[in-house]
C-alpha cells in the first residue's frame, strides 16, 4: 500500500511537474516545503478547533487539519508567489528540460515525506485484505522512513524558525510536558518526546475495533 502511493505520488507529480517549466517547478517546491511545515507545525491548532465545532470528528480531526493547512497555505503562497515574480528565467533548451526533472523528483520526494507523515493521522487499517500502514510502529517504511525525516524537520523547526509560544494569541494554552531538553524554549514543540507514530498507531488500533468513525454524544457523556 505505502509502495503504491508512493510510486503514484511521484509519477504523477513528476510528469505534472515537467510541463510547467523549471522556474514554476522551483517556486512549487519551495512552497511545497513551506506549506508542509506550516501544515505540520499548527495542525494540532486547528484539529482542536474542529473538536471543538463538532466532536464527533475526533479520530478524523487531525487528518482533516493537516491537509486543510497544507493546501491553504499552498494557494495563498501560489497566489503571492504568482503576484511578486513577473519575469520567468531563460535557460538554455537541454538546461531547462534537465532542471525542471531533477527539481520535479525532488518535490515529489517532499511530497511523499509529508503525505506518508499524514497518513499516521488517518483511520487506516493496521492489517487486512486491502492493504495496511504502518502495522508495526518500529519499522521504516520504504526502508528509509520518509515520514520520520519530516518529522525529524518539523521537529527541529518547531525549536526553531517556526516556534510558538504556549500562550499563543490564536490557540489555546499548550499544557503538555515539557522534554527536559526543551524545558527553557517555552514553545510549542513538535513531537517533544518522539512518540508521534507510537500514539496514532494506538488511536488507530481504537478506531478499527469501533464500528464507526464518529464519536457519538453517549460515548462523551460517559468519558
Amino acid at each position: 500500500m505505502v509502495f503504491l502511493i508512493a510510486f503514484l505520488i511521484f509519477i504523477i507529480i513528476v510528469a505534472g511537474m515537467w510541463f510547467l517549466g523549471t522556474w514554476n517547478v522551483f517556486i512549487n517546491l519551495v512552497i511545497t516545503i513551506l506549506a508542509g511545515t506550516i501544515a505540520s507545525s499548527y495542525f494540532e491548532n486547528v484539529a482542536v478547533m474542529i473538536e471543538n465545532a463538532d466532536d464527533s470528528l475526533t479520530y478524523v480531526a487531525d487528518f482533516l487539519a493537516l491537509w486543510l493547512c497544507f493546501f491553504g497555505s499552498f494557494i495563498i503562497l501560489r497566489i503571492f508567489a504568482d503576484g511578486t515574480t513577473k519575469y520567468r528565467m531563460n535557460l538554455n533548451m537541454w538546461v531547462d528540460f534537465a532542471m525542471r526533472t531533477v527539481l520535479g523528483m525532488v518535490t515529489a520526494w517532499v511530497f511523499i515525506c509529508f503525505t506518508l507523515f499524514t497518513l499516521h493521522t488517518a483511520p487506516l487499517p493496521l492489517e487486512g485484505a486491502w492493504g495496511s500502514f504502518q502495522e508495526d510502529p518500529d519499522t521504516y517504511n520504504l526502508g528509509v522512513g520518509p515520514d520520520r525525516l519530516w518529522m525529524s524537520y518539523v521537529q527541529s523547526r518547531s525549536r526553531g524558525a517556526l516556534a510558538e509560544s504556549k500562550n499563543g494569541l490564536f490557540f489555546e494554552e499548550d499544557k503538555r510536558d515539557d522534554h527536559p531538553d526543551d524545558a527553557d524554549l517555552n514553545c510549542r514543540v513538535f513531537d517533544p518526546f518522539g512518540d508521534f507514530i507510537y500514539k496514532f498507531h494506538h488511536r488507530r488500533e481504537e478506531v478499527w475495533n469501533r464500528d464507526e468513525l464518529r464519536v457519538n454524544p453517549d460515548e462523551r457523556s460517559g468519558q
